[in-house]
């Protein structure tokens, strides 16, 4: 985990603290979620970390929470984190969602598992939406944690992304385009747009690349679309290699949201 700091007359960010937990041996830390003083690091083998970052300069360790196949996910609410957990390798095991008590960030408690092969997760409270390939979009009621509802399932709505902006679900579906989805009624989701990447190509050193869509985030009137290119003349990159991936990303478009 690294600490960046850049101020407003500088674009480039520069690293002002790094913090490796010593008794993890892989390193790794697959997605994170930065809510109030604290980072939420979830680390596939290892579980669930937190960070106190309320000194970006001297971040330290506050706990941890093992049991997991597989952290890859992270998302948090109020009191609570909500962590995909995967078997990556083991095709008859299922995935879960994984409920965790974090309201004492010095001792976290498993509170509920969902079952799912969900890739994405976004919460509107007290409504969970999960997103994947396999299982398409869930929504959850969670007012419960304790006892986790699905409320509706469509597996005609999949993909491997979401964000939240109420009236609206945002998914990079399964063609890797964007669709919106009317959730004004959660138990009723209802796709109302899509947005088609390839209308859109990249254009990177005079070469045209094709789009795919990745990963997205909202703020305020925007849509955040990470972006891979791909030259019409090259094989496709693979969606499962993240790191080869992440080289690979060449581009953020900007779409206005007309509201």
């Amino acid at each position: 985990l690294s600490s960046t700091i850049a101020s407003s007359h500088d674009i480039y960010p520069r690293i002002v603290c790094e913090w490796a937990d010593s008794e993890d041996e892989t390193g790794k830390i697959i997605d994170i979620e930065v809510a109030g003083n604290f980072a939420y690091l979830a680390r596939g083998e290892s579980g669930l970390a937190i960070v106190d970052i309320r000194n970006p300069k001297n971040t330290q360790f506050t706990a941890a929470l093992e049991g997991f196949a597989y952290a890859s996910t992270v998302k948090v609410s109020d009191r609570y984190a909500f962590v995909i957990d995967k078997h990556p390798g083991d095709e008859s095991a299922r995935g879960s969602l994984v409920i965790v008590d974090i309201s004492d960030p010095e001792v976290l408690s498993e509170v509920a598992r969902f079952e799912t092969e969900a890739q994405a997760i976004a919460i509107d409270w007290p409504h969970v939406f999960l997103v994947g390939l396999e299982d398409g979009l869930q929504v959850l009621d969670v007012e419960n944690v304790s006892d986790p509802e699905l409320i509706v399932s469509y597996d005609s709505i999949a993909g491997s992304d979401v964000v939240v902006d109420r009236p609206h679900a945002y998914i990079v579906n399964a063609d890797e385009d964007v669709s919106v989805i009317d959730i004004s009624r959660p138990d009723h989701p209802q796709v109302v747009a899509s947005y088609v990447m390839k209308n859109s190509p990249l254009i990177i050193r005079g070469v045209t690349q094709k789009n795919s869509a990745r990963k997205l985030a909202i703020s305020e009137n925007h849509l955040f679309v990470g972006a891979v290119g791909k030259r019409s003349d090259s094989p496709a990159w693979p969606i499962a290699d993240f790191d080869s991936l992440t080289r690979k990303m060449l581009g953020i478009a900007l779409r206005q949201l007309m509201r």
